[in-house]
């Protein structure tokens, strides 16, 4: 039964089989494999663990396990002696937490001091189903996380990413790795104060998971060192002192783009911090970025565009860019990309203005390209819209028809940026009227 689905993802691979598991809970079969859980006999209790594991896999049935006191009964399955069942126990309730709404039935300290328990058990399957089970709970909420990091569910975690796993059912070390990885992502994706916990133990080993040969592992890595690093000066510094720039700059050249973007947004955060800015140039700093600018992904552009903005914001650091021997190609580059934006991609269009941004900050013109780009992309999302039926469009037109006419001074607040890599990203074109100084006599 557990054919229907992949065993990975939970996606459905053949419906008529993912029908029949729900028409095995249909005639009963879930009951049976709920009160068979209880059974003395080893034999009995580990293909009812199994008959449970396989139900859990159609969206239908995780709710009719909950409905049903099921949980319960993969409980006593995760506290079984037997490794077999134990797994299977515990692969149930990673298959239940996809659903969040499942959450609240399934979350309490009891459970949660369970599941970190079995991320130390010998058995290396176990262990390996214990981290998906973290990895979906830390999908929850920031109290969530914070709770799991109290009750110590990082140190098992960094055991994992630092000794080598032996291979047992779907344990692998890569695959433990990886998923030892997206946890402490998860548990950083929300401003909680949980990375500071994560830097005090792993800074480094994130720095040398980064150079990993398993496919994913790298840029997994680095997207931790990007949460790690947002708007937290401390371990942005820490990653300068660790010898990060010699780790993170060589990713710019991976021929995986995932891996390219994940190095972009965590060289753009650790970029914030002062002593970076120099550091960054005595690791050749400004031919990665180069790279990554002529990247044919507008996510990555962007991003490259980003960090030459933050690094011209220093004088020092400008003047270096424009003594760069690829100064005219970058430059050439940037005004490429300023003039080029696809309206209907969020990315493209930030390339854009990200591209202006960074050429008006190496040009040091006061905004003036940057400006100019950023207006000429609001009559073009106007004219995009100018059809459309919705009082919104007629208010922009209106005041964006006013700024114009009246020739109004403006100076341009930044366009918010997403640093921390959530699922939703977004942009604000902000026009912010200059004040005037009063002159006293």
């Amino acid at each position: 039964m557990a054919a229907a689905h992949d065993k990975d993802t939970g996606r459905v691979l053949h419906k008529e089989k993912a029908l029949y598991q729900e028409y095995m809970t249909g005639l009963g079969g879930l009951e049976r494999f709920i009160a068979l859980s209880k059974s003395e006999s080893l034999a009995v209790r580990r293909s009812a663990s199994l008959g449970l594991l396989n139900l859990s896999f159609a969206v239908l049935n995780s709710h009719e396990i909950i409905a049903r006191e099921g949980v319960q009964a993969v409980l006593r399955n995760m506290h079984d002696e037997d490794d077999e069942v134990r797994a299977n126990g515990v692969w149930t309730l990673v298959n239940l937490l996809i659903n969040p709404r499942n959450h609240i039935y399934c979350k309490n300290e009891e459970t949660l001091r369970l599941v970190i328990d079995l991320m130390k058990h010998h058995d290396s399957n176990t262990r390996f189903w214990a981290l998906r089970c973290v990895c979906n709970f830390c999908l929850g909420t920031g109290a969530t996380q914070v709770q799991l990091a109290k009750l110590g569910v990082l140190p098992p975690i960094i055991d994992v990413l630092q000794n080598e796993q032996p291979e047992k059912g779907h344990a692998t070390d890569a695959r433990m790795k990886f998923f030892g990885l997206a946890c402490l992502s998860n548990l950083t994706s929300k401003n909680n104060h949980v990375e500071n916990m994560i830097a005090e133990m792993g800074i480094e080993i994130l720095f040398e998971l980064t150079q990993s040969s398993y496919p994913n592992i790298p840029a997994e890595a680095a997207k931790v060192i990007t949460n790690l690093a947002v708007q937290n000066q401390d371990n942005q510094r820490k990653m300068v002192e660790s010898g990060g720039f010699v780790h993170m700059l060589p990713l710019c050249e991976s021929e995986s783009d995932a891996c390219q973007y994940q190095a972009a947004c965590a060289l753009l955060n650790i970029l914030q911090h002062p002593t970076a800015k120099t550091k960054v140039f005595d690791h050749d700093g400004l031919d990665y970025m180069y790279k990554l600018l002529v990247s044919e992904k507008n996510e990555i552009q962007r991003k490259a565009a980003a960090m030459l903005t933050v690094l011209a914001e220093s004088e020092e650091c400008r003047q270096k860019i424009s003594a760069h021997k690829e100064a005219a190609s970058i430059k050439s580059r940037l005004m490429a990309l300023s003039e080029a934006g696809d309206l209907n991609n969020f990315d493209s269009l930030m390339a854009r203005v990200r591209a202006s941004q960074a050429l008006s900050a190496l040009e040091d013109d006061n905004h003036t390209h940057y400006k100019k780009t950023v207006l000429q992309s609001i009559e073009d999302v106007l004219a995009k819209f100018q059809f459309a039926d919705a009082p919104a469009v007629d208010n922009w037109n209106r005041d964006y028809a006013n700024i114009k006419e009246n020739d109004i001074d403006l100076s341009l607040i930044h366009i918010s940026e997403p640093t921390r890599l959530l699922s939703i990203s977004y942009a604000v074109f902000c026009l912010k009227k200059k004040k005037k100084k009063k002159i006293i006599s």
